[in-house]
């Protein structure tokens, strides 16, 4: 669980938009937003399937995950922040 910048309480620490919160630390308290929240056991659907944004995730334990977070880290700065980055995160 985390706590973004915007205030966005996230079940993942590795989310780092508002697509999967769970609701605004400036507007509920930590343990409200909990309690309204309890259904969630994880991040999946009730077929079974990941939350898009989980199945976008670099940090997820898979092979692909850590070649892609590995190569990443490789990439300098201008690269990472060009629009054809952007473009990858967001599809």
């Amino acid at each position: 669980m985390a706590v973004l910048a915007d205030g966005n309480v996230v079940p993942c620490c590795l989310a780092y938009d508002d697509s999967i919160s769970l609701g605004k630390i400036k507007e509920s308290n930590l343990n409200e937003i909990l309690q309204e929240n309890k259904f969630l056991k994880n991040l999946r659907n009730i077929n079974g399937e990941k939350h898009l944004t989980c199945k976008k995730c670099f940090g997820e334990p898979t092979k692909r995950g850590l070649f892609f977070k590995k190569f990443l880290n490789l990439l300098p700065n201008y690269v990472l922040n060009s629009r054809l980055m952007q473009f990858v995160k967001e599809n």
